[in-house]
């Protein structure tokens, strides 16, 4: 016993020894450098897109980008003396959830092109976006495509993880009327994004409205279904629900989105004539635009 109580006792002190060892001999733990931020303009950048894009960061708060390249640097040379270059691409369809969407870009061209796409958006865009609304970047193209199930489909703009593309190659064709139209989706979906920030007290005042409805079968609300497939509107519409589906109510969530697609794709007077008839639509409608209003900052 005395023996074998040595064997293990020699076992273990070698152990330790070697763990010892090995852990004086690990470097130490320091985190990596802060890698670079490739939206931001260097100071000594003096060529006339660099100051365009440093000074409408200045007056927005917003990056301004004229191509999805955003550094394209040397960072030395390998043993045998070539270039090593480090590029880094903006994933504008980059998304937590998916492998993104395959778009293509046609870039502007002139400085003039990039100064009138700046007007644009300096005009009819950002004014009407309180800060926590404003997009990280925005990048100005002369068009803006997809794949559209196979086929290549020309689209006015694409709001991504952190990139807003917008085509503005035909702004010149607009009347003024248009260019306000033009915005007035990418509203709506950057709002329908920030919604959630608002906190669930203040959400209420709208859901309250129709709450004891959402998900709910006609049956389960204790409302006579319709028959023979003929949907009866009244029933919807004195509910505060824009839709329903055969004899069912819709959920929240699409009862929320469909008050933000009317209140930035129709007009007030539009839709409040056509809802005339049921007042609780007109109070939601008024309430969810006070709230878009007061905490979420946006201007209409």
């Amino acid at each position: 016993m005395n023996v074998m109580k040595l064997i293990y006792s020699i076992f273990y002190l070698s152990l330790f020894m070697i763990c010892a060892t090995s852990c004086g001999k690990e470097d130490s733990l320091v985190p990596n450098e802060t890698q670079k931020n490739y939206f931001i303009i260097s100071p000594d950048a003096t060529d006339p897109v660099s100051v365009l894009r440093r000074e409408f960061r200045e007056r927005n708060e917003i990056h301004l980008l004229f191509n999805d390249t955003l550094c394209h640097e040397q960072q030395g040379t390998n043993t045998e003396g070539i270039p090593i270059w480090y590029t880094e691409i903006l994933d504008l369809s980059y998304s937590l959830t998916s492998g993104g969407d395959e778009l293509y870009l046609d870039y502007l061209t002139n400085q003039s092109e990039m100064k009138e796409g700046i007007h644009f958006i300096e005009t009819y865009m950002i004014p009407r976006l309180a800060s926590p609304l404003r997009p990280y970047s925005i990048l100005l193209v002369n068009q803006l495509s997809e794949n559209y199930y196979g086929t290549i489909r020309a689209i006015d703009y694409y709001l991504g993880y952190r990139c807003l593309a917008l085509s503005v190659g035909n702004i010149a064709e607009m009347n003024e009327q248009e260019k306000r139209d033009f915005f007035s989706p990418i509203f709506g979906e950057i709002i329908s994004k920030k919604i959630n920030n608002v906190p669930a007290a203040v959400m209420e005042k709208f859901y309250t409205f129709s709450k004891e409805f959402y998900g709910k079968t006609y049956a389960a609300a204790g409302v006579p279904e319709d028959e023979n497939y003929v949907y009866d509107y009244d029933k919807v519409y004195s509910r505060g629900l824009l839709r329903a589906y055969y004899n069912l109510f819709i959920s929240a969530d699409y009862d929320l989105s469909d008050y933000i697609e009317a209140l930035f794709n129709t007009s007030e007077e539009e839709f409040k004539n056509k809802y005339a008839a049921y007042p609780i639509i007109g109070e939601k409608y008024d309430v969810l635009k006070q709230i878009i209003i007061s905490d979420l900052g946006f201007i209409f």
